[in-house]
């Protein structure tokens, strides 16, 4: 709904205009933003980005600005993040609507937030058994307790054969 309350503000203000070099400013405006919604709508938020951008150099309506946050915010990598928020504070400086202006500052709270969190993920440690000298230990632990398993249940009365590990063979003796 408010990206429809945002499409109709954008047709309204590129309306407005009244000149002949406006008229071409704007209809470069409209095609750029027809571009940029199909691409949104697509889900290709990088290149709806550009086309918002391009839509803006032709004619600075502040409410491409918000349209490129919103693409960069949908994006989701923490480049992208940081470009919603400029985008967003742009928008909310340059912005006459008090209302759209207070939710593109809600928006950049909500971004801080999110793009803080998702920094200190990348800066936590992985965990413990994500590590390779742990599942190393487990692997010595498990050997060590396989062979103490073996040497404890090995009958007491069983002698080893002869010519076997630990005693040398009668054929093994040397002659004297």
């Amino acid at each position: 709904m408010r990206r429809g309350l945002l499409l109709v503000v954008t047709t309204c203000l590129l309306a407005a205009s009244g000149t002949a070099r406006g008229d071409d400013a704007r209809a470069l405006a409209r095609q750029h933003n027809a571009e940029a919604e199909k691409l949104f709508n697509l889900g290709r938020f990088r290149e709806a980005a550009a086309a918002y951008q391009r839509a803006y150099l032709a004619k600075p309506v502040p409410e491409f600005l918000y349209n490129i946050g919103q693409c960069y915010k949908r994006a989701g990598g923490l480049d992208d993040l940081e470009r919603a928020i400029f985008h967003f504070e742009s928008y909310s400086n340059n912005s006459t609507n008090p209302a759209l202006r207070l939710e593109a500052q809600e928006q950049v709270v909500k971004l801080r937030a999110v793009l803080k969190a998702r920094r200190d993920a990348l800066n936590r440690p992985p965990p413990i058994y994500k590590r390779w000298w742990f599942w190393t230990l487990i692997g010595v632990a498990m050997a060590g307790a396989t062979v103490g398993t073996v040497v404890a249940t090995r009958p007491q009365d069983q002698q080893p054969v002869p010519g076997s590990v630990g005693e040398p063979s009668p054929l093994q003796l040397p002659l004297r």
